[in-house]
């Protein structure tokens, strides 16, 4: 999928120059269409990949976080619905 290898090739090097010019380090990645996190035939989707590049930021000692946006029910289910999983996109949620 396009997106995903997007995600691959742009988020690590991205996230790491961009942590590098914030003040605090902090680099904070928000994907509005995040779906299950990962795909019935075993693939990772949006949100796991994602979460593996803020993983090996924050072994280096970047401050990294990860905001998954999902508007249906059953794949915010699926992703676990937890923390840094917000339902979407209608109503107002606080981050």
């Amino acid at each position: 999928m396009l997106k995903h290898e997007l995600l691959r090739r742009y988020l690590p090097p991205f996230g790491g120059m961009t942590g590098t010019q914030a003040q605090d380090g902090r680099v904070v990645y928000l994907d509005g269409y995040a779906g299950e996190g990962r795909y019935e035939n075993g693939e990772p989707g949006s949100a796991e990949i994602a979460l593996r590049v803020a993983a090996h930021h924050r072994s280096r000692g970047l401050n990294r976080s990860c905001f998954f946006v999902e508007q249906d029910a059953k794949s915010f289910a699926q992703a676990g619905g937890g923390r840094g999983w917000l339902p979407g996109p209608r109503g107002s949620c606080p981050l």
